[in-house]
């Protein structure tokens, strides 16, 4: 009988032979399998070298199908069993296909039943077989054609059979006959732009892909694939040993895939298929597995998943320089790339920015900083070449103590954050070449730090990248028409450098424990200080770290139409110059943090809090806005409307006496003249319901539904379980109940794409009867609906944590509820309320990825504030466990 693959160590062959003689071919192949599994998974647990394993894996593999090839197929027969593809390669991970390619030479029907037979084998023993019958005449003509045939054969190496096959596949499909080294170098690229782009063009996704994500598998596999198909070494050894790869390059590049091969090997052990994005439940699995525990300052799972984020990076930016160099090599130069001098130092080949000798850094190592600053003065230079970016790395050493002091350094790096062009970038390739975490140490902490949820979509470092990204759009006016505001704001910032510095150091002590905004304003100042910044601007960019947060809670937690709430928020801001690079930095927070997050709604209120607060400055503290003013002149403006569209006062100022002064605080001129005109022209006992897109001098922000009806217990109950029918969600609540036995009620909403709905004739049409039909028979709508929640959200379910406080001077009662984002979550609350005889009057949401704090004001039935500790406890307990029902 011809030989088999050579077994693995750990597997016993002869058990095996035996085992044939009392039990079913299938079954013993079965049980070999299972054996082998379960030996390698115990070794992986046990933290065994993950080359040993997944090389074994592949053996074992080896042997096993080479032990059925010779059971199905005659040694005569013109065929070869060929591996290909990872196992071509010698790389099995346990839910890995075992590619192969069975080439053919002459055949008989005979033969095909045999191969036939072979096939139906490896089906039948549960394989994830990838197969291919081919003669070495298809396979050629598929391989001119086809890049992934031709990656194939590169990586591919005979198991069984007639190796002349395979050799004669081989020496037709070298670069002289087909996809020479450019055109291989080309389609490889494409190929990759295109993986990353179905990736999102990041390594920092939530569920990263570790084998085609940036920074993953697929990319340490290009530079062998392209290497091999232009020099013919295949492998990192090899092109370590050529002297293509440095001694630091082959070592991240190897350590970097002993990583990520651990990490897919436990990816695919855990979930029991191929699965090769590491999601959440896996994070933490394996965050376990690898002995990563919780401490005060990260959980394991965020240990884990920054090892993780800085290794895929760093895999990221090789990848990057090594593919350059490629290019550089095998493409050559163009026939204009003389280089072109910039200074003594350097000088730019083909637009790449390059050292005029090895030496430079060694003797000036200002350069590293002066490359960059370089780069910000001339828009036409696209990069480092290859060969200058290894030596930045080679000298980052010396970027010491005595460095980062040293005039010329300080003076430098100060130019940079005045560069008149791709600041963002520069800012970016200056962290991924290692520039900028050795001149920032505190930088170096925050690279790859992830916060383990669904609100922070990026890790720390990428957030603030995009960070200044957005502040230069807005100073540069690139992004007017989505932020015209902030762009208007920023570009008649005084020292837009200050922003700039303000936007790289906001979350800088993040990871450390204790209050990031606070320790990161002290490190702000510092640097301030050691680059010789004035008092004026060290104590602006201080402030601003520290109060980064400050506006966004203000205007999503707080009542805006409350003048105590401006008066305060002035008062801590101090001048207009502050509001305006506090309103910048905290527009660009947001959307740095999580695009998805940033909508319409929110827009608004941050310029309501803008432009009300600017006015407050204007007045100053001595002339403070006060209810009385605001009620007054909330009136005068909406009576003015009125009385022009033909309005008597008296019907208006009738209609007003029901109506407390609330109303007149939370509802603008515009929206008065609204509902006045809309129930004047009503005239009628049955429901109200009217529907508009609600907007500032800027844009549309939210759709706006007012609703007036007679009052009920139920109705806020029965508008947001309505509401939540029609698949909108309720941003802001404003209920007020009138004298004369009515609500009149505003709900702000968008719809599920975070979009207005009020253009949409049909969806208005739908929303008002809905609603009206939902009022009309209040008494019999059905209880608080129940949903179902996404596969995160379950894993990131939260328990519900309510609290109620009441300041003595205040009219209401605060509740705080910070729950998992739940649909149907205000009509539960709304129900819950109803069970404790409690009125809302206002309510504002807001949503941070899986987690959401809602603000609600409350009064009891009497209208005054809930002071009784019983019932507060009671209405908490109830709170928290009607929510907590949803989630279940």
């Amino acid at each position: 009988m011809p030989a088999n693959a050579p077994a693995p160590e750990f597997f016993d062959t002869n058990e095996f032979e035996q085992s044939f003689v009392t039990t079913p071919i299938i079954s013993c192949y079965k049980q070999a399998i299972q054996t082998a599994n379960n030996e390698l998974d115990h070794r992986f647990v046990e933290g065994e070298s993950i080359r040993s394993l997944v090389a074994e894996r592949s053996d074992f593999f080896d042997y096993l199908l080479t032990h059925l090839w010779n059971r199905f197929i005659p040694t005569t027969a013109e065929l070869e069993l060929i591996a290909v593809g990872g196992y071509g390669r010698g790389e099995l991970h346990p839910q890995s296909d075992l590619d192969i390619l069975i080439l053919v030479g002459d055949t008989n029907p005979e033969i095909d039943d045999q191969l036939s037979a072979y096939v139906t084998a490896l089906w039948d023993l549960g394989l994830k077989i990838g197969h291919a019958v081919r003669s070495v005449e298809q396979a050629i003509a598929l391989a001119r054609k086809d890049l992934t045939v031709m990656t194939n054969i590169i990586e591919s190496r005979g198991l069984a059979g007639n190796g002349e096959l395979l050799e004669a596949l081989v020496g037709q499909t070298r670069t002289e006959e087909m996809w020479n080294a450019q055109d291989y170098f080309n389609a490889k690229i494409e190929e990759q732009e295109i993986r990353h782009e179905r990736n999102n063009n990041t390594e920092y996704n939530l569920e990263p892909n570790v084998k085609t994500a940036p920074g993953g598998l697929r990319d340490i596999q290009t530079i062998a694939w392209v290497a091999k198909r232009s020099f013919g070494a295949g492998d990192l050894p090899s092109l370590h040993k050529m002297g293509f790869l440095t001694d630091t390059e082959f070592s991240l590049l190897r350590n970097g895939e002993t990583f990520l091969w651990r990490v897919r090997y436990g990816i695919h052990m855990l979930s029991k298929r191929p699965e090769e994005r590491l999601q959440v439940d896996a994070q933490r699995q394996l965050a376990d597995i690898f002995g990563y525990s919780d401490n005060p300052k990260a959980l394991g799972v965020e240990q884990f998943m920054r090892r993780y984020y800085r290794w895929v990076a760093t895999l990221s930016q090789l990848n990057e320089v090594l593919l350059q160099y490629l290019r550089e090599s095998i493409l050559g130069e163009s026939p204009d790339s003389a280089p072109k001098t910039i200074n003594r130092r350097f000088n730019t080949v083909d637009g790449y920015i390059q050292t005029s000798n090895t030496t430079i850094f060694a003797r000036y190592p200002s350069a590293m900083l002066e490359i960059f600053d370089l780069m910000g003065d001339d828009p036409d230079i696209k990069g480092i070449r290859a060969s200058t970016i290894r030596q930045l790395r080679a000298h980052l050493h010396l970027i010491d103590r005595r460095y980062r002091a040293d005039l010329r350094n300080t003076s430098l790096f100060m130019e940079i954050m005045r560069s008149p062009y791709n600041l963002s970038r520069i800012l970016k390739w200056m962290s991924e070449y290692g520039v900028l975490g050795a001149y920032l140490p505190e930088w170096d902490k925050i690279t790859g730090l992830m916060q383990h949820d669904l609100f922070h979509r990026y890790t720390v470092d990428a957030h603030t990248l995009i960070l200044v990204k957005h502040l230069r759009m807005f100073h540069q006016g690139l992004r007017s028409d989505d932020f015209p505001v902030a762009t208007r704001v920023a570009r008649k910032l005084p020292k837009p450098e200050l922003l700039f510095i303000a936007g790289l150091f906001h979350d800088i002590a993040k990871g450390r424990g204790g209050n990031h905004a606070q320790l990161g304003a002290i490190d702000a100042r510092n640097f301030c200080e050691r680059h010789h910044l004035g008092a004026w601007d060290t104590n602006l960019v201080s402030w601003l770290i520290d109060k980064h947060l400050l506006m966004s809670g203000v205007s999503q937690k707080q009542d805006l139409s409350d003048p105590d709430v401006i008066n305060r928020f002035a008062e801590k801001v101090g001048d207009q110059t502050y509001l305006d690079y506090l309103f910048c930095l905290t527009v660009a927070d947001i959307n740095a943090t999580n695009p998805e997050l940033w909508n319409s709604w929110k827009a608004l209120l941050l310029r309501q809090l803008y432009h009300q607060t600017s006015a407050a400055l204007a007045r100053g503290a001595e002339n403070p806005t006060n209810a009385i003013m605001w009620i007054a002149d909330t009136k005068a403006g909406a009576l003015a409307i009125l009385k022009k569209d033909g309005y008597r006062i008296e019907d208006v100022e009738q209609l007003w006496s029901a109506y407390h002064d609330d109303y007149f605080l939370r509802e603008n001129t515009a929206d008065v003249a609204w509902h006045t005109r809309l129930t004047l022209d009503h005239n009628s006992d049955e429901p109200l319901v009217s529907v508009k897109d609600t907007r500032d001098s800027q844009a549309i922000s939210a759709t706006q539904i007012f609703v007036r009806t007679v009052d009920h217990p139920r109705v806020f109950a029965a508008i947001t379980k309505a509401l939540y029918r029609l698949n909108l969600s309720v941003y802001d609540a404003r209920i007020h109940s009138l004298d004369d036995g009515f609500t009149a009620d505003t709900f702000i909403v968008l719809d599920n794409n975070k979009e207005t709905v009020a253009h949409d004739a049909a969806k208005v049409a739908r929303i008002i009867e809905v609603i009206t039909h939902d009022l009309t028979y209040i008494n019999v709508v059905a209880d608080s609906p129940s949903s179902k929640t996404s596969r995160l959200d379950q894993y990131f379910h939260r328990k519900t944590k309510a609290s109620i406080s009441t300041e003595p001077s205040e009219r209401y009662s605060v509740l705080h509820v910070v729950t998992s984002d739940t649909p149907g979550l205000l009509a539960r609350l709304a129900t819950v309320l109803n069970r404790h005889d409690i009125n809302l009057h206002f309510a504002r949401t807001l949503t941070m990825g899986e987690k959401v704090e809602d603000t609600f004001h409350l009064t009891t039935a009497e209208g005054v504030p809930i002071s009784n500790e019983d019932d507060i406890n009671s209405l908490i307990d109830d709170i928290e466990t009607s929510i907590d029902e949803l989630h279940e």
